[in-house]
């Protein structure tokens, strides 16, 4: 079963719930952005008891296995993109880019869910995570979402 990508806030891990929280990471692929990480270890060091922050960051403030780091920093696109190396730039690979346009809208107007392909990003970013790295199959299935979509917009 495919997992839906979460991005996390640094909010979340001082309102939520820790097992609301845990339940979260269990059942989804948990991104994060590196302004997001700097926020979490700088609220790590100056409330070391808050146990929530344990679960991005490691004793040497490395993120955990369950986090994927997403810089949003300048990058070049290239189809040879390593897109398993962390951290992410969502802008380097040629497929992702537009994505990364859609996500940054989405997140600052939410009006943007009615957009068909909103379901577009998270599959992308799942098909980038797990191997093979074949841009022409990430190709075809960015065509094959954008398809149904379309159809099921009806």
């Amino acid at each position: 079963m495919k997992k839906v990508a979460l991005f996390y806030d640094a909010n979340c891990f001082t309102t939520i719930p820790i097992q609301d929280l845990k339940f979260a990471m269990k059942n989804a692929d948990n991104f994060i952005l590196s302004p997001v990480k700097e926020e979490i270890a700088k609220g790590k060091r100056n409330n070391p008891d808050r146990l929530e922050f344990n679960l991005v960051l490691s004793s040497k403030d490395q993120l955990t296995n369950n986090f994927t780091e997403v810089s949003l920093d300048y990058c070049q696109k290239s189809r040879n993109a390593d897109m398993r190396k962390r951290p992410l730039f969502l802008k380097e690979n040629p497929i992702s880019c537009s994505a990364y346009y859609t996500w940054l809208a989405s997140a600052l107007n939410p009006a943007v869910v009615t957009d068909i392909y909103r379901h577009v990003f998270n599959e992308l970013v799942n098909e980038l995570k797990n191997p093979p790295q074949d841009l022409e199959t990430l190709l075809n299935i960015e065509s094959m979402l954008r398809v149904s979509k379309g159809n099921s917009s009806d």
